[in-house]
């Protein structure tokens, strides 16, 4: 019987030998397969990066080609200086002749403009814009009405020290324009 241990220890042992063997081949071939998934990888992150920088070579840059947005932009920009010119030096001949009360449905009517304009031009396809929508109307409001008094002012057309009421009937005679013109800078200035 103890000649049969010492075979079964002998066999065991060269079992055990081939099954180091094999886990150790198994191993290497592991260690190989995941040397060159990080090397397929690595080149897969080259290809990307080379990707990027051909279509970046390759793409137009938008001020080489003039585009349907490029002409509405100038449409609308010449509209709005043309208008613009008239409004600014004939505004100060109609406040003089304009009611307090006039000038408040001025103001009134270039606010809800204001609302019309950003609502109807895409406003109303944000799903918050119900909280959206009043800020953006504040900044853009408050910005054209103190650029109007800015303008107003450098011009001469208003002076300092200025009547508080003459002061709100220039700015009220020339706020539809400003507040039209601010809406529409946002709106078609967003995209290069």
């Amino acid at each position: 019987m103890a000649k049969r241990s010492k075979a079964t220890l002998a066999t065991i042992d060269a079992r055990l030998a081939r099954i180091e063997s094999l886990l150790g081949r198994e191993l290497k071939s592991e260690q190989s397969i995941a040397s060159e998934q990080r090397s397929e990888e690595d080149e897969l992150r080259r290809l990307e990066s080379l990707e990027r920088e051909i279509k970046q070579d390759v793409a137009q840059h938008p001020l080489t080609k003039i585009t349907y947005h490029d002409v509405t932009k100038g449409l609308i920009g010449a509209f709005f200086g043309v208008v613009g010119h008239f409004s600014f030096f004939y505004g100060h001949k109609l406040a003089e002749g304009m009611s307090v009360l006039r000038a408040t449905f001025i103001l009134t009517s270039s606010m809800l403009i204001l609302v019309a304009f950003l609502y109807f031009t895409g406003f109303r396809r944000i799903k918050e814009y119900h909280t959206y929508l009043p800020t953006r109307f504040l900044v853009i409001y408050f910005t054209a009405i103190s650029v109007a008094t800015a303008v107003l002012f450098l011009f001469g057309v208003i002076h300092i020290p200025f009547e508080l009421e003459m002061l709100y009937k220039e700015v009220a005679a020339v706020s539809v324009l400003a507040v039209m013109g601010a809406a529409t800078a946002d709106l078609i200035g967003g995209e290069a």
